[in-house]
């Protein structure tokens, strides 16, 4: 999609095209510290220096609600998630809303309708269209159906990543071309027709320590973006919007003009300096809004940080010599819920976030060594790191930064012991040293417990569903997953649709199934079922392999299960296997990009190594037992988002790895042995999931449940659950079974494709089922709904029929759809090229 740029000449700014324009509302926008209105046939008017807006000179297009009282006061959020944001819709008695869990990445957007009190999950992080970002909602268009949604990633810096159009009606999303290093969350329009938002021109945009130098407004009806005003190297942010004429009369003299009161809100935590006590640090960089309030510096003012542009959020800088290695202490007490490296595109390196009684986040960044876990319990003044220059910093420094419930918000704090520090002066920590070290992690033994019902109570469907999860333990539950399975009446097995990232294999018919290939010459082994279990019996290769397809795709966090003992007499009990997860080709030895989990009974280790371009290499390793002539149980759980590899033998915690650059997608899962005789049992993957999921029902390939009950009595559905609470504890297995019945006519002939695998490497195939013979055209379309490819033009008979899809291997990497159009139907299938 073409945008339409203005173009910049010589003035700073430049003027919104179109007498269309002239009775639309104003933009309003600071330049360093200037007020200005865009004005629509010229350059932007000059309202004054430091001056702030009045209370209710900016109109205000949406309601948006921060606690969930806001919205309702019946309105509950599950134990173990926390409420994010609302939005209320302004045609109808509806919030839209994100609910985001305590630890970890998983999310759920909600519909509820305060008139009946009911809710509606839109989506959730293992379905999000924007896969790995959860989506804010920021905005209601003027068509009542259609929302505006923001990515971000939570406990990141990476919050302003993209605005999409959400279609309540069809389900369907699609991303506004926005400048692509937009600064900040767009405002709409009291005509609902325009966003305006903050831009930057640098060659790299740094959410957290840099700062806009331009701002546009994005017109929804033509798609076109516009500059409003543009000064490199100078500040420039949003105001908002003026529905008249805005005059020096209409604003107040302020001391921090760049940030409204409204922008943030106000902690009551009794918080303290993030350092050992009886030590000074000035404030090399504070942030924006910046602070406003008392003030108490216990040592003059340095000019040495004049002219340093502030922190994006309400942040605090306090800066260390250089490898002084010093304590940084948690602020208050609280939980530990992200604890790690947090990416190479997130500028805060080692970070560690902490939550507090209230709600609200502090976030401890650029460390040298994280020394606490995610889940862990702190007081005021437990040292949670070591203070270095990780991630986006030029130099040692202690990070410290308030964020709101939910964690994106800013939110502006005050130190009980010296208020609010500004830039420039220096602080006398009085904090207590806490005993010097964190303390452990509890030592807990009770289990969680899973279970779960249908919505409507039924163990009976036809249709789409969705599956309510109770979830309890002493503690909290820190990861969930589920597993839909379907039964095969003809071979009497349950099996899990692969396409959508599950599988299950019992290995019970007494065969190996056709969707399973084995490696080549040397490293084929030999592989067979014998007694119902996967056997491997030759003891001399070193490297064997047994491969199947599994979409891993990117937004999940996968949980891999099996049960594995090595065979053979005293001697002969010895040897290597393990599993290879998210692997990209089955048909290279090392299988191309990949992770393997791996169990060594020769040196009873087991290591965590990375395949990358078909070389291994070891990451991480521990000590185990690995037991010989005995089953064990392995657990492997992978985060696609923040690269956590997590290795559970008989449930217990064997082994952590952390890739700070994780591989998000993967076609295949792999067993594989050295120089050993193995059984493998029961290899299953499950899912990461909130407290409730849809589950699809129908005989498309791309749905859960495919398979119809032979009898009113038969289950052809099951749905099973695991969760782990934060101690490492896993429960038992929650399951429910389900009758499923053929779906209405009308359902049945619905066209249905489906694309795999996805995301796609080099090879694909397009598999479908045509109603009725006719037509048939494919196409490859961007996310902007241009076609860049014909895939078929021609006529087919009705039927199955399968398309490969050689040319999609020219594609550059990126998201793309498949459009297939048989006579009036259609069907659109969205895709990853990587």
């Amino acid at each position: 999609m073409k945008k339409s740029i203005c173009t910049l000449v010589v003035s700073a700014f430049c003027a919104l095209p179109g007498a269309a324009q002239a009775q639309r509302a104003q933009a309003v926008f600071y330049q360093q510290d200037r007020l200005y209105t865009a004005a629509p046939k010229g350059q932007p008017v000059l309202v004054g220096k430091q001056l702030a807006t009045k209370p209710g000179r900016l109109a205000a297009t949406t309601t948006v609600a921060l606690y969930p009282h806001e919205i309702d006061a019946s309105l509950t959020i599950p134990a173990d998630m926390v409420f994010f944001q609302g939005l209320q819709s302004p045609h109808q008695p509806e919030w839209v809303y994100l609910e985001r869990a305590e630890i970890g990445n998983a999310y759920n957007l909600w519909l509820y309708t305060t008139t009946t009190r009911r809710k509606q999950l839109l989506f959730s992080q293992p379905d999000s269209p924007v896969a790995g970002y959860a989506l804010k909602p920021i905005a209601w268009s003027a068509d009542q159906h259609v929302l505006y949604l923001e990515a971000l990633k939570f406990d990141t810096d990476l919050e302003h990543e993209g605005v999409w159009s959400f279609d309540l009606r069809t389900r369907q999303v699609q991303r506004l071309a926005l400048a692509p290093k937009y600064f900040s969350t767009p405002v709409l329009s009291p005509d609902r027709q325009q966003l305006l938002y903050a831009v930057s021109t640098s060659a790299r945009r740094d959410l957290l320590h840099g700062f806009a130098d331009e701002v546009a407004v994005y017109d929804l009806a033509t798609s076109t973006e516009t500059i409003v005003a543009q000064q490199k190297d100078v500040p420039h942010s949003v105001a908002g919007w003026a529905l008249g004429p805005l005059t020096a009369a209409d604003a107040d003299a302020s001391a921090n003009p760049t940030a409204p009161a409204t922008a943030a809100r106000t902690s009551g935590i009794d918080y303290r300096l993030p350092w050992d006590a009886n030590r000074q640090y000035y404030v090399s960089r504070h942030g924006t809004p910046a602070p406003t309030g008392p003030h108490t510096p216990t040592g003059s003012r340095s000019t040495i940080y004049d002219g340093i542009s502030p922190h994006g959020y309400a942040a605090v800088d306090f800066d260390t010599p250089n490898d002084a290695d010093d304590n940084v202490r948690a602020a208050a007490p609280g939980t530990v819920v992200s604890a790690g490296y947090c990416g190479d595109d997130c500028g805060y390196g080692n970070l560690v976030v902490i939550q507090h009684s209230d709600g609200t986040r502090t976030y401890y960044g650029h460390n040298k060594r994280v020394l606490v876990k995610a889940g862990q319990t702190v007081q005021t003044g437990t040292i949670v790191a070591i203070e270095g220059t990780t991630g986006r910093s030029s130099g040692d420094h202690i990070h410290f930064e308030w964020r709101a419930a939910g964690g994106n918000v800013a939110t502006l704090g005050t130190f009980s012991d010296v208020g609010q520090p500004r830039q420039g002066w220096k602080y006398l920590s009085t904090t207590p040293n806490g005993g010097g070290t964190p303390p452990p992690v509890p030592t807990d033994t009770t289990v969680p417990t899973t279970s779960m019902a249908t919505t409507n109570g039924s163990s009976t469907q036809s249709g789409d569903f969705t599956v309510n999860f109770t979830d309890a333990d002493n503690v909290g539950v820190a990861e969930r997953f589920y597993q839909p399975l379907e039964y095969y009446a003809t071979t009497s097995e349950w099996r899990a649709n692969r396409g959508n990232g599950f599988f299950n294999d019992n290995f019970g018919t007494g065969t190996l199934h056709s969707d399973y290939t084995l490696g080549a010459d040397d490293w084929k082994g030999s592989w067979s079922v014998v007694g119902g279990r996967l056997r491997q019996s030759d003891l001399g290769p070193t490297n064997t392999a047994i491969s199947t397809f599994l979409s891993q795709v990117p937004g999940n966090t996968y949980l891999y299960h099996f049960a594995a003992k090595l065979l053979g007499d005293v001697t002969a009990r010895t040897g290597r296997f393990g599993i290879h997860i998210m692997a990209s080709d089955v048909t290279l030895r090392e299988r191309g990009n990949s992770y393997l989990i791996w169990f060594s009974n020769n040196d009873q280790k087991v290591r965590i190594i990375e395949t990358s371009n078909n070389v291994l290499t070891e990451r991480a390793s521990a000590d185990v037992t690995i037991p010989a002539g005995e089953f064990a149980d392995y657990k492997v759980s992978y985060n696609t988002t923040n690269g956590e590899i997590r290795v559970y033998q008989n449930n217990r915690l064997a082994l952590t790895w952390t890739d700070t650059t994780p591989l998000t997608s993967g076609n295949y899962l792999s067993l594989r042995t050295n120089q050993a005789q193995v059984e493998f049992d029961d290899l299953k993957v499950y899912k990461a999931r909130g407290t409730s999921r849809s589950i699809t029902v129908g005989p498309a390939l791309s749905k859960d449940l495919r398979q119809v009950s032979t009898s009113s009595t038969t289950p052809a559905g099951k749905i099973k659950s695991l969760v782990r609470d934060a101690s490492n504890n896993w429960s038992a297995m929650g399951n429910l079974d389900l009758i499923i019945t053929p779906p209405a006519a009308a359902q049945a002939a619905e066209f249905q494709a489906e694309l795999y695998p996805n995301p796609v490497e080099a090879k694909a195939t397009l598999a479908y089922d045509l109603p009725n013979t006719g037509p048939v055209t494919v196409a490859v379309i961007d996310g902007y709904g241009k076609k860049i490819l014909t895939l078929l033009d021609s006529s087919q008979v009705a039927g199955a029929h399968e398309l490969p899809l050689a040319p999609l291997a020219k594609l550059r990497p990126g998201t793309y759809y498949v459009h297939i159009q048989a006579g009036a139907r259609s069907s659109v299938r969205r895709f990853v090229k990587n």
